[in-house]
Order: C-alpha cells, then sequence, then structure tokens
C-alpha cells in the first residue's frame, strides 16, 4: 500500500511539474487592423501578445520570439525582425507562430495566431453621368448605385454608406439625406462617401464626380449618339465599355477595339457591301469583336499588320476578311507523311520515296 501511495504521489507530482513547465500560459490572441489604402496590407504590433503568452512567469525567465512558418519556430530560426512593426506578406489573413523559450529550464512551446487585414472600401466608387432633359444642366441622380461597387463582397448588413456634398460636411457629419434621389447643384460636381463597417469599426474615405451630359449629340464623333451608348440603359455612361480599354463608348471612336472605327462599322464597309450586324449575332458591327463570327477577332484579321484590317482581302472579293468568313488565314488540319531517305548518311546523290 505503501509503495501504491508513493507511485501515486510521484506521478501526481511529475504532472504537475509537466504543467508549471509550459512556456505558453495562455494562447495568443488574433489581431486586426483597418487597411488605410485597401492594399491587403497593413502593419501590426505582434508584441500586444507577448504579456498574454508570458502569463505569470517572470519575463527575465522567457524569451518570446515571432515567425513566418511553422517549421522556422520550431528550428528557431529566421525570427521576424521587427515584430512592433511587422508588415504582413500574405495580403489579408496570415498565420503568424510564436515561440516561447524558459532561458530556466530550456523548455520551449510553440502556439499560432492569425493577423487579419480588414478591407472596408472593396473598390473605388464609379462616375456617374445622367442625361440633360431640358438643357438646364440638372438632372437626378441615384448615388446609391456605388454602394454594391465599395461594398464588394463585404455583408452588405455590415456596411454603412453615407454621401456628402464636401469633405466639411463628411467631417461633421452632415451626410445628404436623399442619396436616391440626389439633384446636382453643379457639373461637373465631387462627390464624397464614407465607408463603414460596423463589425470591425474600419471606415474609409472616397470621392467621385457627377456630371450632367447633353444626349442628343455624338461627343466621339463615331456616328453613335451619348443616349445610344448607354448600353446597359441605367443612364449612365462612364460604365459602358464594351472593349474594356478604360474609355466609356460615348467616348472611344472604336468600340469594340477591332481597329475599326465606329463610324466606319455603323454605316457599312465596302459602300454598302456589309449589314450592319455581319454574322446575325444580335450584336451590331460597331460593338462585335468578331464581325463575320468565324472565331477570328477583326483585329487579328489585320493580315498586313498595318494597323487596319479595312484592306485585307485575300481572296480579292471586294469583302474585307473581317467581314468575309470564308476568309482566313488560319490552320484548320495537320497532314502528316512518313517518307524514307537513302543512303543515310550521303555525301551526293540521295534518293527519298
Amino acid at each position: 500500500m505503501t509503495k501504491y501511495l508513493l507511485f501515486l504521489f510521484f506521478l501526481f507530482t511529475a504532472i504537475a511539474s509537466g504543467q508549471t513547465q509550459r512556456t505558453i500560459e495562455n494562447p495568443p490572441q488574433d489581431l486586426s487592423v483597418c487597411d488605410s489604402d485597401n492594399d491587403g496590407f497593413a502593419s501590426f504590433d505582434l508584441t500586444l501578445n507577448t504579456p498574454v503568452v508570458i502569463g505569470s512567469q517572470d519575463p527575465s525567465d522567457v524569451l518570446v520570439s515571432y515567425f513566418e512558418t511553422q517549421l522556422d519556430a520550431e528550428q528557431n530560426s529566421l525570427q521576424i525582425a521587427s515584430p512592433s512593426a511587422y508588415m504582413n506578406i500574405i495580403a489579408n489573413i496570415q498565420t503568424i507562430y510564436v515561440r516561447v523559450d524558459n532561458l530556466v529550464t530550456g523548455m520551449f512551446d510553440i502556439d499560432s495566431f492569425v493577423i487579419v487585414v480588414n478591407v472596408t472600401l472593396a473598390a473605388s466608387p464609379n462616375n456617374l453621368s445622367e442625361c440633360d432633359d431640358n438643357g438646364d444642366d440638372i438632372e437626378v441622380f441615384d448615388l446609391t448605385q456605388n454602394d454594391s461597387v465599395v461594398t464588394g463582397s463585404q455583408n452588405p448588413s455590415v456596411i454603412i454608406v453615407s454621401y456628402y456634398l464636401s469633405q466639411a460636411d463628411l467631417d461633421n457629419g452632415m451626410a445628404i439625406q436623399t442619396p436616391t434621389a440626389f439633384s446636382n447643384t453643379a457639373s461637373p460636381q465631387t462627390i464624397f462617401m464614407l465607408v463603414e463597417n460596423v463589425v470591425t469599426n474600419c471606415s474609409a474615405e472616397a470621392t467621385f464626380d457627377i456630371e450632367v451630359t447633353v444626349c442628343n449629340v455624338d461627343i466621339d464623333g463615331d456616328g453613335v449618339t451619348n443616349e445610344e451608348e448607354d448600353i446597359n440603359g441605367n443612364g449612365n455612361l462612364d460604365d459602358d465599355d464594351t472593349d474594356g480599354d478604360t474609355i466609356p463608348d460615348y467616348l472611344d471612336n472604336d468600340d469594340d477595339g477591332d481597329l475599326v472605327l465606329t463610324q466606319d462599322e455603323i454605316t457599312g464597309i465596302g459602300a454598302g457591301l456589309a449589314p450592319i450586324d455581319t454574322d446575325n449575332d444580335s450584336i451590331q458591327n460597331y460593338l462585335d469583336d468578331d464581325d463575320d463570327g468565324d472565331l477570328i477577332l477583326t483585329k487579328d484579321e489585320d493580315y498586313n499588320n498595318n494597323g487596319t484590317p479595312l484592306d485585307d482581302d485575300i481572296n480579292a472579293n471586294g469583302i474585307p476578311d473581317f467581314l468575309d468568313e470564308e476568309a482566313a488565314l488560319s490552320l484548320n488540319e495537320i497532314n502528316a507523311m512518313t517518307f524514307k531517305m537513302y543512303p543515310n548518311p550521303t555525301h551526293g546523290h540521295i534518293t527519298i520515296e
């Protein structure tokens, strides 16, 4: 019985000793900061976790180090040199490893935590434009069209977006009361916006312009009026960019970026030889980057490489190749053949069969 009690005593002593020898008394806490420039990177003070993991231990008895990988922490190599001002190397969220060495016992523990950069402004807001109905240069704008733009994939229920006439109004909390029906006071006019996340308590500011345009004119001179270049029909000319070249269609004289000017594509190339929708795909030529539907982009049918496909006619039928689905310089199939050549090697006459 005595031996059994001694065994239990030593067992409990060993367990208690093991517990007291743990060098990380409390798990480290995750850290988060607000993203000031919406790039997913920010500076963190990792040492905020130092007193957390040390707990009640004597700070002079332990050494706390931070690492970017588990392996580095295990090998005690490549310590983060400036843990109090650490810039994350992985955008938005990254795992950090903390190691605590007991300088008295020689034991150590490793744990991990995550650092999070909270992005509030998912993207820059779009400029908005409306057509002038009566020539007074004043129209009603729905500023909240930019809500989804700046929110992105974030949960809209935790995001508050507000709009202001000036930076001073924003600073003083004097928001526009009817952002869904705002009448401009100048054209163009700059609108200030504030985006706030009620969960992370992060906020971001941005600006965009609203402008009233005369829509029965053709600013880019391509034969299509400004109003007709509102392809998606939402009244905003600035978000219609067929070829994705960052130039809105109403300012772009080659809307589909196929090297054929819009003016030429709406009047019919070749003195009326071509209809406005050559390949009958319900996309007018001036918005279609493959006008003849031959699966070769119009701009790639500039076979003589002079910067325009207007004068390329490989079958000489009078129809430019980009409008002629029967004309294309492409490889449809590869034919292989087997032949014999002898003698091999040779220094003179050879036979091939």
